[in-house]
């Protein structure tokens, strides 16, 4: 997960191009970027940097570039906000491969944010 706070990233007409080949160099890793974002537009709970994790001993190593996992919990909660038929699969498969319960994630619902915009809607 790599959040960018302030930066004026998406002001490049290039951001999106760099995206697809980044994703292109991975892809024989089994890696891929999906969303790159400021934290505050995000539904999580409030302590999910806590939670981050470590990238696997597998995953290539930068020198100038640090990345961490975000947590399937928090995957869950973000993808709950949606909910459409992929979430809900992806939401089985986490709970099921993590050994994830139904209490776990309803212990996280009342510490989660939601974006301003979203409660205004």
């Amino acid at each position: 997960m790599c959040t960018l706070r302030g930066s004026k990233i998406f002001e490049s007409p290039d951001v999106f191009k760099a995206i697809q080949e980044t994703n292109e160099a991975l892809e024989g890793k089994g890696l891929y970027m999906t969303h790159i974002f400021d934290e505050d537009g995000l539904v999580h709970t409030n302590d999910w940097i806590s939670r981050l994790a470590p990238p696997p001993d597998t995953a290539p190593k930068f020198t100038n570039f640090k990345y961490d996992a975000v947590s399937p919990e928090d995957i869950i909660i973000s993808k709950i906000t949606r909910f459409d038929e992929k979430d809900k699969q992806d939401i089985a498969l986490l709970m099921q491969t993590n050994s994830i319960s139904k209490e776990e994630i309803n212990k996280l619902i009342p510490d989660v944010s939601v974006p301003q915009l979203w409660e205004e809607a």
